[in-house]
């Protein structure tokens, strides 16, 4: 049983040379090139972490402007989005107050904040160009995609029907158990869409499993050890999985860790219990929270 360190999200842009990475518990992992999703819970920033590294050949600052921020039709003000450069937050197109010598990086952030007032289910979209304030040929553009989901923490053991949400017993439809093979959990799929919230579906023909939160789709085909990871209506990705999902006893099964943190959650393993804890959402905060205006 593995479980590395704590979710989060870290990423490296290299102006001119572009070579994005996000990490999920040290592993290149889950979230794709300049597309990134967040799990949110109302009222709690939802942060994505950028560094940008100064890859010309002069000092120079960068520069930020939204292309697109969309926000629930008839909702938009118990809404807000912005980005910062090292702690300077912008919502209009903006200047970084740094300047920076070749070579050197900056830390940026994208944050969506659903305020009190907005919902369950609700969804945002950021669009956001960046790029070196004397070198506007060599932007980024990147995609961020949010939902509001009602927080959840899970503990749930091995080889048990009783597992805990939010403190309250709930009795599974089968018991997780550690594949063999792979030495990873295995839970049954339905078990953690519900949980989630999100929309799930299997597909007896083509022996696959959707789950369907916010504008993200995971696609996992019964016995691969592969999953389609979907943001958005354009950009989808083939990721790798420790463990693929099983059918047993006529029940699909599919790894706890890689389903969870897609989704948006923290995953902890807890050896003295033989148990699993999951947190949802799970929102970075490495960063100082900076509130939106009054």
């Amino acid at each position: 049983m593995k479980f590395r360190g704590v979710f989060f999200i870290c990423v490296f842009l290299v102006f001119g040379l572009s070579y994005p990475s996000a990490w999920i518990n040290g592993v290149e992992s889950g979230t794709p090139e300049h597309h990134f999703f967040r799990a949110l819970e109302i009222n709690k920033p939802g942060h994505v972490f950028f560094k940008f590294k100064n890859v010309t050949k002069t000092t120079t600052t960068l520069t930020g402007k939204p292309i697109e921020i969309l926000f629930p039709k008839g909702n938009e003000k118990n809404w807000y989005a912005k980005y910062c450069f090292f702690g300077f937050c912008f919502t209009e197109e903006a200047n970084s107050n740094t300047k920076l010598k070749p070579g050197q990086r900056e830390e940026m952030t994208g944050t969506f904040f659903p305020l009190p007032g907005s919902k369950i289910g609700e969804k945002a979209k950021m669009v956001l160009d960046v790029w070196p304030t004397n070198s506007p040929e060599l932007k980024e553009r990147l995609w961020f995609y949010g939902v509001v989901v009602d927080p959840k923490t899970v503990l749930l053991k091995l080889n048990s029907t009783t597992c805990e949400i939010n403190g309250k017993q709930q009795t599974l439809d089968a018991k997780p158990f550690i594949n063999p093979t792979t030495n990873r959990t295995l839970v049954p799929f339905r078990f953690l869409g519900e949980t989630f919230g999100a929309k799930i579906q299997w597909i007896e023909k083509e022996k696959k499993v959707t789950y369907e939160l916010g504008d993200e789709k995971l696609t996992f085909i019964l016995g691969t050890a592969e999953v389609k990871m979907q943001l958005g209506p354009d950009y989808s990705k083939m990721l790798p999985l420790e463990s693929p999902s099983k059918l047993t006893n006529n029940r699909l099964f599919v790894p706890v860790r890689i389903v969870s943190e897609l989704l948006g959650s923290m995953v902890t393993w807890e050896g003295s219990s033989q148990s699993i804890k999951i947190v949802f959402p799970h929102l970075p905060s490495e960063n100082p929270v900076i509130l939106p205006p009054k």
